[in-house]
């Protein structure tokens, strides 16, 4: 098992993951707050959806604060995933059903670790107000990556993962620094 150190936002990676057909930068979709500093790439590629989960969780960060949120970024590969060796969980009989079980499981797995509550989660997939960054990667590390899952979704060759996790840190309240996590999911 891989265990993440805690670490310092500079650490994380925020390369570009394809995802234009989606992004959040179509018309009419919601805008990141601009309160909430990554970089360019990252903020163009999320999906409306996740810009307002990430915008929700910056609201309750305060200074040194985790927070996380999944993105499903392509429920279809999602579904095909859920398929593979490793999977945590069985493939549901259609993408939907596959993205509900994620949504559901995440938030098991999560619940899984000491002092995490209902209380922390925000939306489906968001989640905030640790004790500590602690919490946090034990949530990542701990419960969410599985290792033979994530090797069997790279050797799949999927464009971008199927679901990426955004880890923010607080630099003061209401205000954060994103990134993303990729060796969570693939």
């Amino acid at each position: 098992v891989l265990i993440m150190k805690p670490m310092k936002l500079s650490s994380c990676t925020s390369a570009h993951e394809t995802r234009s057909s989606q992004a959040a930068t179509t018309e009419g979709a919601p805008e990141l707050s601009s309160d909430i500093a990554c970089e360019p790439s990252l903020k163009s590629s999320l999906l409306g959806e996740t810009t307002k989960a990430v915008n929700k969780v910056a609201k309750v960060l305060r200074r040194d604060d985790p927070g996380l949120v999944v993105e499903i970024s392509s429920p279809a590969d999602l579904h095909a995933a859920l398929g593979f060796a490793g999977s945590p969980l069985l493939q549901g009989a259609s993408i939907e059903e596959s993205r509900i079980t994620f949504v559901n499981w995440l938030a098991a797995q999560a619940l899984r670790v000491p002092g995490v509550s209902p209380n922390n989660k925000i939306g489906d997939t968001a989640w905030a107000s640790f004790t500590s960054s602690i919490q946090a990667m034990l949530v990542l590390s701990g419960q969410w990556q599985v290792v033979s899952w994530v090797a069997s979704i790279q050797q799949a060759g999927f464009a971008a993962p199927p679901a990426r996790v955004l880890y923010m840190e607080g630099t003061g309240p209401g205000r954060c620094t994103m990134c993303t996590l990729p060796q969570i999911f693939g």
